[in-house]
């Protein structure tokens, strides 16, 4: 359990000036949205119990191997739902401290304030009042989501302010409801302002770190955004980047800080796991989209219009736009996967499914998500 008198000691936030990137203050999807291109409002998909296969295998690690406590570190945790979502999940909290950090300020300091939205037309809605009966698993999440979060009152400070609260928030039948953590479990975590390029540096009293969390932000990391690339979007891509070289020496970090039977957990977003080819990148290693599974089967659905009716295709570039998009490399097996793998170091124990949802990718593809420092 964490003194509050006594805070984790962590490092000076140099990354700050030196992070190089197009996106600034990459914030929940639920929460303030960040900026993009200095007036353009863009989201990320944050939600509680998100990808909640991996979050229960996270606390099975936890409770198996390290059953008399540690610290667990959510990387990149935003405002704190996906890291908050494993805490409740726990049948002993007490004996662990979780400490999440994020690179941005704002995230953070909805965290440390502890109080949420919950609306519907989002994954997470099944958490609000409804007269609908809820299956099974729904039923026991809503429940040990209410013994770690109470209901509140709507917060002088704004929590929300992206495009998709607002049109949903015009939609009849929209509900809305906010929850804070209740005031008993408010110390069982802390948020910081950090980066998991500096793991190495965060001081966590010489307790085992038994978990360290970094879903859905890896690709910020290694500045792979493949999603806008392939809508044809301008995204700023640095130049003679090495993305196995950033990959080994984040991986590398978070082996040497985790303890032995640790675990490391991914994100389900397609950005985690399709990544751009370079120009370091082992020829061996690169592939194209067209040659992804997914691709093939939904341009079957497109191969005789684009036969008989070429022309049109033509005309409304729609012919071109798929080859353009086929064109694109990436890399076969994913750099963090490569990282992760050497010297067997990592095995991955959870697998989830990722999909590539942009225009005709709708195919699922399983990637390992949870993997367990196993020497």
């Amino acid at each position: 359990m964490i003194i509050k008198n006594n805070p984790i000691q962590i490092p000076t936030p140099q990354y700050q000036s030196q992070r190089q990137t197009n996106f600034s203050q990459p914030i929940a999807f639920k929460s303030l949205s960040r900026i993009v291109g200095g007036n353009t409002l863009k989201p990320i998909d944050s939600f509680f119990y998100r990808d909640v296969g991996a979050l229960n295998r996270t606390k099975q690690i936890l409770q198996k191997f390290f059953p008399n406590g540690g610290v667990v570190l959510g990387g990149a945790c935003s405002n704190g739902e996906e890291l908050l979502s494993l805490v409740s999940l726990i049948e002993n909290p007490d004996k662990y401290r979780f400490l999440g950090f994020d690179v941005s300020k704002d995230p953070i300091e909805l965290a440390k304030n502890g109080v949420y939205t919950i609306f519907t037309g989002f994954p997470d809605s099944f958490l609000i009042k409804s007269n609908h009966s809820l299956s099974e698993p729904y039923t026991e999440l809503k429940r040990l989501f209410l013994n770690f979060f109470q209901p509140t009152t709507k917060p002088d400070f704004v929590i929300n302010n992206s495009p998709n609260y607002t049109n949903k928030s015009n939609l009849l039948g929209f509900q809305e409801e906010f929850f804070k953590v209740k005031d008993e479990s408010r110390d069982k975590i802390q948020f910081f302002q950090g980066d998991i390029k500096d793991i190495d540096q965060f001081n966590t009293n010489n307790e085992p770190v038994c978990a360290v969390l970094f879903r859905n932000a890896f690709y910020h990391v290694l500045d792979s955004h493949i999603t806008p690339i392939i809508r044809g979007e301008t995204v700023l891509i640095p130049q003679n980047i090495n993305r196995q070289i950033i990959a080994n020496n984040s991986i590398n970090k978070v082996y040497e800080k985790l303890a032995p039977n640790g675990a490391f957990i991914l994100g389900d977003h397609p950005k985690e796991h399709f990544i751009l080819a370079d120009e370091f990148t082992d020829p061996q290693n690169i592939m194209k989209l067209r040659d992804l599974p997914a691709y093939q089967a939904n341009q079957s659905i497109f191969r005789k219009f684009l036969t008989t009716l070429e022309p049109i295709f033509e005309k409304f570039q729609c012919g071109k736009e798929l080859r353009r998009v086929g064109e694109i490399k990436i890399c076969r097996k994913s750099p963090i996967q490569i990282a992760l793998e050497k010297d067997g170091r990592f095995k991955p124990l959870e697998y989830s499914n990722v999909v590539l949802d942009v225009d005709w990718f709708t195919e699922k593809q399983q990637f390992a998500t949870v993997w367990q420092k196993v020497k």
